[in-house]
């Protein structure tokens, strides 16, 4: 008995210590498994594709800007980025030519083996005879994220729309898909000509936000750059902090950007 009790008195602490062990690394086996759970939304490779990349079912006109190819949740998707430019001859002597261009950004998603159309966010100019550009920021301003991490990922694009004959900011928009939300933020560039007017560490990009004065010689500035409301995000927090950190990276309009029209 003696014998027993002193085997036991031995080969307790080695048993405890054995199930101990046992139960850490079960628990670091589900740790590892939550973690890559809540990490796959945030694995996002998106891959520029080229105009010939591009199923032969997908609709692309003859201006085509660029495409992209990505996986999320809802499977494959392709977005096509493409313009439509139309030329209306001058009706006298005395005018020019005016052009109507067509913008669009489509999200495509593969469904039965065949990609469909998802969304569309769809812009223009209208009979324009100056200088004229609708298009991206830059080759950059498009965004494809999962900021919830809910699986289903955001498109986020910015671009710039101008009919001008002057020396003024061109009309700029951050526009952000998920599924059929849409969410916007509306207003005008900033030329580099102004960049020293603008004091860029306390700058808030929501015109709504900001107190004209009255008969202040640079009224026109308070407007530059900035968007008018923030109201189509309702509050989403997530996605609005990235929007304007977005609208802000791409405010200043580097380059008087101008169409080549044929």
């Amino acid at each position: 008995m003696r014998n027993i009790l002193l085997i036991l008195t031995i080969m307790l602490p080695f048993i405890i210590s054995c199930k101990d062990n046992s139960y850490k690394n079960s628990n670091k086996r589900n740790d590892k498994i939550q973690n890559t759970k809540k990490t796959d939304t945030l694995k996002i490779k998106v891959k520029k594709i080229t105009l010939l990349e591009i199923p032969s079912t997908i609709k692309v006109g003859k201006d085509f800007i660029t495409a992209r190819k990505w996986k999320d949740i809802d499977g494959d998707n392709i977005l096509v980025i493409y313009r439509s430019i139309i030329k209306k001859s001058a009706k006298s002597i005395e005018s020019q030519d005016e052009y109507d261009v067509d913008f669009f950004v489509s999200k495509y998603t593969k469904k039965n083996n065949k990609y469909k159309k998802v969304w569309s966010i769809y812009d223009y100019i209208k009979n324009c005879s100056f200088d004229m550009y609708i298009g991206l920021a830059n080759e950059n301003s498009i965004y494809i994220t999962d900021l919830d991490k809910d699986g289903q990922t955001e498109v986020s694009v910015a671009y710039y729309l101008t009919c001008r004959s002057d020396i003024s900011p061109s009309n700029y928009k951050f526009i952000m898909r998920e599924s059929d939300k849409k969410y916007a933020l509306r207003g005008t560039t900033i030329l580099n000509i102004y960049k020293e007017k603008i004091d860029l560490n306390n700058f808030e990009p929501d015109l709504s936000k900001i107190k004209a004065i009255k008969n202040n010689k640079d009224i026109d500035l308070l407007s530059y750059g900035r968007f008018k409301s923030e109201n189509e995000f309702k509050k989403n927090t997530i996605f609005l902090k990235f929007a304007k950190k977005k609208w802000k990276e791409n405010m200043f309009e580097t380059e008087f950007k101008q169409l080549r029209l044929k």
